[in-house]
Formats: structure tokens, sequence, C-alpha cells
């Protein structure tokens, strides 16, 4: 049954509102652009804080924490290890091989600075992560929905759901709804699935 939930194609569960974009920031930039010209407004999950992760293409692995072995989050001057809580210096080259390392870029951060090379000021921008108070997450679901910002970036999917004015909803890394292997993860991954859709639709938003 675990096989048949993970092979599933989920884009048959989205309603007519969603269109299906490549992985990433580049799938975006269409949507992003329309946001920009008709002072649209719109809220992004991203998988985790950051600049992204450290792959070797040729072992074909991420950089891995070495205590819990989960994957290491890039940061300016760090990798860090969101299950330990601790980090490491950045490294540029495979600790096993010796290549150089590349920067997949998905996290918090990258979009961050790929939103302000699309024309967006830092004011028109609201972050909420791990990192902010309840009183900054307040804050900025009210600048968002009074229309001082017009972006929303976020880590967690509950303020994605959030009723705060937007117009558009984008999930970059639809699979990152999916973490794990086991039936659990891919349960509460389809559920987020449910979820986001019936909002969009309830609202009249368009979800890419």
């Amino acid at each position: 049954y675990l096989e048949k939930v993970k092979t599933n194609d989920y884009q048959s569960f989205f309603k007519s509102n969603s269109s299906f974009v490549r992985e990433g920031a580049v799938g975006g930039v269409k949507f992003v652009k329309q946001c920009l010209k008709e002072d649209k407004k719109i809220s992004v999950l991203v998988p985790f804080k950051g600049l992204g992760h450290l792959f070797c293409q040729s072992c074909k692995e991420y950089t891995k924490c070495p205590i819990c072995k989960k994957v290491l989050v890039l940061h300016e001057y760090e990798l860090r290890c969101i299950e330990c809580d601790d980090s490491w210096p950045k490294i540029s080259r495979c600790d096993n091989c010796g290549d150089r390392l590349k920067n997949l870029k998905k996290g918090l951060e990258h979009f961050l600075n790929w939103f302000l090379m699309q024309g967006f000021s830092r004011e028109d921008i609201e972050i909420i992560s791990s990192e902010q108070t309840p009183k900054e997450t307040k804050r900025a679901l009210r600048n968002m929905k009074e229309g001082i910002c017009k972006v929303l970036l976020t880590t967690n999917f509950e303020f994605l759901r959030d009723d705060c004015g937007q117009n558009m909803i984008w999930i970059p890394y639809l699979k990152y709804l999916f973490i794990g292997d086991e039936f659990r993860s891919h349960e509460n991954g389809w559920w987020k699935i449910h979820a986001v859709n019936n909002f969009c639709l309830r609202r009249d938003l368009d979800l890419f």
C-alpha cells in the first residue's frame, strides 16, 4: 500500500486553478512577474531556511551530518543540521572524492535574494520561519493582509493556508511535502496537498 501511495500521480488531485511548472525558482518566473506587474500578493512555501544543499555529482550524494546523517543545510558561512542543531564550516569539495560540490539552491535565503532580483524591494517581502518570535509573525501576517508587503516566504505549511489576502500560492518543491520513506510521512504529504488545494479552491486563488 505504501508503494501505491508513493507512486500515485498527485498532479491528478489538483483542481483546475492549479498550474504545474518546472521545479524551483525557474518555474515561477512567469507568475512572479505577473504579481509584480498586476500588484498581486503571493505566499511561497520553501523547504527550509538557508541557501540550499551541497551535492556531489560524482558520488550522487548530498553533504550529510556526521552525527545523524541528515542532509546539511547551507548558510552563508556554515553548514547546519536542522536535526542536531549543530553546525560545521562551509566546504567546497566532497570529502569522499574531492570533486567540487554543487549548490542546489532551494532555501529561504536563496528565494529572498531571488525575489529581490526579480524587482521586489526588501519592504515587499515578509518572512516567517522558526526564527521569528510570535510578535514578529503576527506583524508579518498583518503587513501581508494590509498590503504593506506583497510576498510572504515561509517554511511553515500552516502559514501558507493563513488567509492574508494573497492572490497566489507557490510551492516550488512539491516533493518536499513528502519527507521520509515511511507511510505516515506520505500520508501527511497527501493531507497537505488536499488541504492547500481546497484552501485555494474556496478562495479562488491560483496555485502553482
